[in-house]
């Protein structure tokens, strides 16, 4: 953007700002992508935020500013490191006490605090892996009745050629 004012210029980035934008921009020559970092003080062994990004709603004058905070973006240690989002209940709730907290994100699992809407697979899912991943069932129906067919995946392997069938498993209809 050509109305680019300057804030700070550092050796591998420039801070610019427009009109009502911040842009932390990598230079040319720097071939290292820019980051932002959020820096907490946790004591070892404890639970803590880093640090979070908060979307607020403005009210009020330029003056006279009163913000509603509607996200929160966190950043924590829990006791592995963790991301979660909280988002207020409703468009008129403001306070802490009605976040709600929809995604946490650790090393180990993904938490969904709201129910899924809609396909996240872009189709059917017939495939069901066991906790290992050494096996799976996949479920289909081309003999005209449901039939799983289970398969070893050659230790987790994603390549499918590698699996091998080990048995099947019937359903009898009702």
């Amino acid at each position: 953007m050509s109305d680019d004012k300057l804030i700070v210029d550092m050796p591998g980035a420039r801070l610019l700002s427009h009109w009502n934008e911040i842009s932390l921009a990598e230079k040319a020559s720097a071939h290292d992508p820019v980051k932002f970092r959020v820096v907490g003080w946790i004591p070892s062994g404890q639970n803590g935020y880093m640090g979070a990004f908060s979307a607020n709603v403005a009210e009020g004058s330029d003056d006279n500013l009163v913000q509603r905070e509607k996200i929160l973006v966190a950043f924590k240690i829990d006791p592995d490191p963790c991301l979660e989002i909280y988002l207020q209940k409703r468009a008129d709730t403001t306070e802490d006490r009605d976040m709600l907290r929809v995604i946490r994100l650790t090393p180990h699992e993904l938490e969904l605090g709201v129910p899924i809407k809609g396909s996240v697979t872009g189709g059917k899912v017939t495939r069901f892996y066991t906790d290992g991943g050494k096996f799976v069932i996949n479920w289909q129906d081309d003999t005209g009745r449901p039939v799983g067919v289970v398969y070893s995946t050659n230790n987790g392997s994603a390549d499918e050629s590698t699996w091998t069938a080990v048995g099947t498993v019937q359903i009898n209809p009702l």
